[in-house]
């Protein structure tokens, strides 16, 4: 069933109030370990680090001890999970990667979240380290996935996604958006809770002293400092509370994620003083989403900008912002970085610490399975090393199997691939005739390890910036076709897209034995230039495969008949265009080479008038023929280029591959005479 959203709903995860696009894996990907929770063992996350913030990679299971619920307890297995590039494969260059995905070059990466309390330092302040997380976002491999969201919310966003590059952007332009105390007297926060919520007639003295006129009676001055004072830790907490609830609600989703995360939290500071205001939930949550709290602090001015006087408490003002972040950052066994003048370092250890972790089985007891959450205390036995763990660990629930409906969900919402089913994925986009949107047509490639067999499909557009999208999931019956790496399972789907944008195409297949494969595909849709033609995609195929020029989308074209068959749509603002307009179809090596060879082409109009005219647009079809029997077998472009009064004015590419021949059968020996 199709479904268009503009919010949470469709990406299934609440994240702060929006959705965060992500779910639990089907399947683990490589490099995960081979041991789960349960019964036998307790899964433990571990992050072993050296003095210098680099991993420990060598440690077996002998040199940890685990605690649980204050008792020591057996670690039966301990392997180090790397999480940082793999080691490069050897692999032919290829001219255009982003014509297609393949789950096969989408290995595991880092999910990393980066959450932006803008109201917990003054305006305008903090560039600095908003510079340093963007330049972190950029050092990030390209395998992981990162997550924006400026609290509180309207504000910047963006779901995971591997388009480090709008991330970064949208980092760098981030800032404060606090305000400083609205009230009339310079009263430190330390003051403030100091008279207010203790009581100290003390202090409450000194600040009388020091911050009234001569001409104001010392009864309304106590009376002045006894409300303002009451109005700053009301309006502390109040924030508080907003930000832990953000917390809360950005680790709720986080659950739902298998594997190790990392929330990098930029703050000015978080006070939890006061009654009611604890952390239990925020590590509850952090312990079932296995995520690690790394909080960066800003500094905070000492002089009150509002006032231009000297802060009365800035040290104590400082311990109590510091405090709440301290605490929530070692209950999910994470870390408290202060950032001072130059923050790149600090991001440059997040990085590194991220690059790989310990999962630990440890020796569970039967008493354990009656408790859904276990204290745990990690310690490790090598000089030099240092280990962080969250306190505690959440058992998972013992549940049935989940359906195929809700295997397929949890595939289409991952931000990470499913590869235990080949798939690739390629994409056109043209213009609807009579609808403002596109439509966008996917060829999906399966592996067939089992032969022909039915699929079930679903997939998930959308724009990582809005959340909005479209989904939907149905059964297929694909057609079984060979290639060079084996049989696979061809299918394609026609998919409306409202506006042009950029969006994330995620797709995920099951098929009849319950093997499982996604794959994750960027989507970029332009708006019509204002050049006088506009291009939609170039589809090419061997001709061989295609006499009646109905020709089926591939991922990569392969021909071995010599005649390449090449289509493609042209848009213009009036008919008239077409008049001084020159086709080109030709065949180069790189998308601006010389020209390996050249075929006619011709312009249809036999789309419907009416709707184009209504569209406000001429659009032609354009089919062509190009003979590359001459050329050697390799990887090639195909190029069509609009010409308008001698200057080209577009062009669309899509490479193919020249392929050997296929051998023609001898006859079989003629008998005995």
């Amino acid at each position: 069933m199709r479904a268009a959203s503009t919010g949470g709903p469709l990406a299934g995860i609440v994240l702060a109030g929006l959705a965060l696009g992500a779910a639990l894996a089907a399947q683990a990907p490589p490099r995960q370990p081979d041991f789960r929770s349960g019964v036998d063992l307790i899964e433990v996350d571990a992050w072993v680090v050296d003095a210098e913030g680099a991993p420990v990679p060598d440690l077996t299971a002998a040199d940890f001890e685990v605690a649980v619920d204050g008792e020591v307890r057996p670690v039966v297995e301990a392997q180090f999970i790397p999480l940082g590039p793999p080691e490069p494969e050897p692999t032919t260059a290829r001219a255009a990667d982003s014509f297609f995905s393949s789950n096969a070059d989408q290995p595991p990466g880092r999910l990393v979240v980066l959450a932006i309390d803008e109201e917990s330092f003054l305006f305008g302040e903090g560039r600095h380290v908003m510079r340093a997380a963007a330049d972190f976002v950029d050092t990030l491999d390209p395998a992981d996935r990162v997550a924006l969201l400026a609290v509180p919310q309207p504000g910047a966003y963006f779901d995971f996604t591997a388009d480090h590059d709008r991330v970064r952007r949208a980092v760098a332009g981030l800032a404060g958006r606090g305000r400083p105390p609205q009230g009339s007297l310079n009263i430190g926060l330390f003051e403030a809770y100091q008279i207010a919520e203790y009581g100290n007639a003390g202090m409450e003295a000194e600040v009388v002293a020091r911050v009234c006129e001569e001409d104001i009676g010392v009864v309304a001055c106590r009376q002045l400092v006894r409300a303002e004072t009451r109005q700053i830790v009301n309006e502390t907490r109040r924030r508080t509370e907003a930000v832990r609830r953000e917390l809360e609600s950005i680790l709720a989703g986080l659950g739902e994620i298998d594997g190790p995360k990392a929330l990098v939290w930029i703050s000015g500071g978080f006070v939890i003083d006061g009654a009611g205001l604890t952390l239990r939930e925020v590590e509850r949550r952090a312990a079932a989403a296995r995520t690690t709290l790394y909080v960066v602090m800003l500094d905070e001015p000492l002089v009150d900008t509002a006032r231009q006087a000297l802060a009365p408490t800035p040290r104590q003002d400082r311990r109590m912002q510091e405090e709440g972040l301290l605490a929530a950052a070692s209950l999910t066994g994470g870390r408290l970085l202060r950032a001072g003048n130059n923050p790149a370092p600090l991001f440059g250890r997040i990085r590194s610490e991220l690059t790989g972790y310990y999962l630990l089985g440890v020796e569970s007891h039967p008493a354990d399975a009656e408790r859904d959450s276990l204290a745990i205390e990690v310690a490790v036995r090598q000089a030099g090393a240092r280990v962080r763990a969250g306190r505690t660990v959440r058992l998972p629930p013992e549940t049935a199997d989940p359906g195929e409906a809700e295997r397929v969900a949890r595939m289409l919402r991952s931000p990470t691939a499913v590869r235990e089913l080949p798939v690739r994925v390629a994409t056109y986009a043209y213009r609807m005739a009579d609808e403002p949107g596109m439509q966008l047509l996917a060829a999906v490639e399966v592996g067939a390890p089992g032969g022909l067999s039915p699929l079930t499909v679903s997939y998930l557009l959308r724009d990582p910036a809005r959340t909005t999208g479209w989904a939907e999931t149905l059964p297929v019956t694909p057609r079984l076709a060979d290639s060079p790496r084996g049989p696979f399972l061809e299918v394609t789907l026609p998919i409306p897209v409202e506006a042009p944008g950029r969006y994330s195409l995620r797709f995920a297949v099951i098929d009849a034995a319950g093997r499982r494969g996604s794959v994750e595909h960027p989507v970029r849709l332009e708006r019509a230039p204002p050049a006088p033609v506009a291009a939609g995609d170039l589809l090419v195929a061997d001709q061989a495969l295609s006499p009646t020029g109905n020709i089926r989308p591939p991922i990569e074209a392969q021909v071995a008949s010599g005649r390449l068959l090449a289509y493609t749509e042209l848009y213009a603002a009036s008919p008239r265009v077409w008049e001084r307009t020159a086709i080109h179809l030709e065949v180069v090596r790189e998308a601006a080479g010389a020209v390996l060879a050249r075929g006619a082409v011709t312009l249809d109009d036999r789309a419907d008038a009416a709707a184009d005219a209504a569209a406000g647009a001429s659009r032609r079809r354009v089919t062509g023929i190009v003979g590359v029997a001459h050329l050697p077998p390799g990887r090639y472009l195909a190029r069509v280029r609009a010409v308008h009064d001698a200057t080209e004015v577009t062009r669309t590419l899509r490479p193919f591959r020249v392929a050997e021949p296929a051998p023609t059968a001898s006859p079989p020996p003629s008998g005995p005479s």
